[in-house]
């Protein structure tokens, strides 16, 4: 799992923390995003049920120190 934080400024979230499953080596890129996207809008509907924004803020996926973009971190 890789650690994925996200804000919205409508209902004030401040970069609070989604665990994503890590990309695997290999896997599509727009699929990987397709699939964090939902596990973030699933996150952020529980945390906030009754704000409905268009859009998140701040979406920040860790790239520092990995192999490729969601993967994981390089001990």
């Amino acid at each position: 799992m890789i650690d994925i934080r996200y804000s919205c400024h409508l209902c004030g979230l401040e970069k609070v923390h989604c665990d994503v499953p890590e990309r695997e080596e290999g896997t599509d890129v727009v699929a990987w995003v397709k699939m964090a996207s939902a596990r973030l809008s699933e996150d952020y509907a529980r945390r906030s049920p009754d704000c409905h924004p268009e859009s998140l803020s701040d979406v920040l996926i860790p790239v520092s120190g990995a192999k490729y973009i969601g993967g994981p971190a390089v001990q």
